[in-house]
C-alpha cells in the first residue's frame, strides 16, 4: 500500500474481521485514522503505525472492538490529538508501549474496557495549551488494571466531568506512579480525589470476593521522593497520606523514562541513570524512532555509544 498522497484512511479496515496481522509502511501525509480497524475482530498484531510527523492526527475508535488486539509494535501517537475510544473494548489487549500523548486533547474512553490491561505507562500527556483536556470515561472497565504510570495530571482537567469516571470499575488497580508531582495533582480537593478512586478497591479497603476478598486497603501512590510530603500535606490527598510512597529505585529503574519536549521534532532525552539492561532497551526503542533525527549521546558508559 502506497499511502505517501493520502491524508485520510478513516474506516480503511472497519469490520475487515479476518485480518490477523497488519504491518504498515510509512505515511507521513495521513492526517486521520478515524474507525481505521474499528470492528477488525480476528487482529492481533499492528506494526509500524507511524503517522504524521508534522500535524495532529485524529484517531477517534481507531480500534475499538478489536476484541482479539493482542500487541502494538513500534507504534508512535505523539501527534494524536484525539483518541476518543481509540483501543475500546480490545478485551485482549494485555500491555502496551509506553504512551507520549502530550497532542491529546481528547482521551475520552480511550482505554474503556480493555478488561485484560495489567499495567500502562503514560509517558507524556496533554499540556496547557489547551483549556479543558478531556478524559471521560478513560480506564473505565479496565478490571484486571494494576499499575498505573501517570506524568501527574493534565492542566486544566474539567473535574466534573473527568472525576465520576476516570477509574471506573479499576476494581484491581493497586499501584498509581505519578512520575511528576504538578500543581494540577496538589490543589484537586478532597471530594474529587475520594470520588477518582472510589472504585478501586485496594485504596479503600472494600472487600470483594474476586478482587479483594480480604478486604485489604494496600494500594500505594508512588511519587518521586522529594514530593512526597508535598502530596501527603496537601488537603485533596489527606485520606491517603498513608498510602503515598517513594519511587524507589527499582520502581524508577522499571519506568522507560523518556521526556518528550513538546515540538515538532520529536526530540528525545535520557533524564535517568539507568541500569544495564534498562538503558539497553531503551537504546532500541530509541533506534527506531529516531532514524531520520540527528542524536545527541552524553553518556558515561562506552557501550552505551
Amino acid at each position: 500500500l502506497d499511502f505517501s498522497t493520502i491524508s485520510s484512511i478513516n474506516y480503511l479496515f472497519y469490520n475487515c474481521k479476518n485480518i490477523i496481522e497488519l504491518c504498515l509502511p510509512p505515511f507521513n501525509n495521513i492526517s486521520s485514522l478515524d474507525y481505521f480497524c474499528s470492528g477488525c475482530t480476528s487482529l492481533k498484531v499492528v506494526k509500524n503505525l507511524q503517522p504524521s510527523n508534522s500535524s495532529s492526527v485524529y484517531m477517534d475508535y481507531a480500534f475499538s472492538n478489536c476484541i482479539n488486539l493482542e500487541t502494538i509494535e513500534n507504534c508512535d501517537f505523539h501527534n494524536c490529538y484525539s483518541a476518543v475510544g481509540l483501543f475500546e473494548n480490545c478485551r485482549n489487549l494485555k500491555g502496551l508501549p509506553p504512551l507520549m500523548l502530550f497532542e491529546a486533547y481528547k482521551l475520552d474512553y480511550a482505554f474503556r474496557n480493555c478488561s485484560n490491561l495489567k499495567s500502562l505507562v503514560i509517558a507524556d500527556w496533554p499540556n496547557a495549551i489547551y483549556s479543558s483536556p478531556s478524559c471521560h470515561g478513560l480506564f473505565e472497565g479496565c478490571t484486571s488494571l494494576e499499575k498505573l504510570t501517570l506524568p501527574g495530571f493534565c492542566n486544566s482537567f474539567s473535574w466534573s466531568e473527568t472525576v465520576t469516571s476516570v477509574f471506573k470499575d479499576c476494581f484491581n488497580l493497586k499501584e498509581i506512579i505519578f512520575t511528576n508531582v504538578n500543581s494540577e495533582l496538589t490543589k484537586v480537593s478532597s471530594s474529587n480525589v475520594a470520588t477518582l478512586l472510589s472504585n478501586c478497591y485496594h485504596f479503600n479497603g472494600t472487600a470483594d470476593p474476586v478482587y479483594n476478598p480480604e478486604g485489604l486497603r494496600d494500594g500505594v501512590i508512588r511519587v518521586p521522593f522529594e514530593s512526597v510530603n508535598t502530596l501527603r500535606q496537601s488537603s485533596g490527598w489527606a485520606s491517603f497520606a498513608s498510602q503515598i510512597k517513594s519511587l524507589d529505585n527499582t520502581t524508577v529503574q522499571s519506568i522507560p523514562d523518556i521526556t518528550v519536549l513538546a515540538n515538532k521534532k520529536s526530540i528525545y532525552q535520557e533524564a535517568l541513570l539507568l541500569d544495564f539492561k534498562t538503558d539497553t532497551s531503551l537504546r532500541k526503542e530509541l533506534s527506531n524512532i529516531t532514524k531520520d533525527k540527528t542524536v545527541l549521546i552524553v553518556a558515561q558508559r562506552i557501550s552505551t555509544i
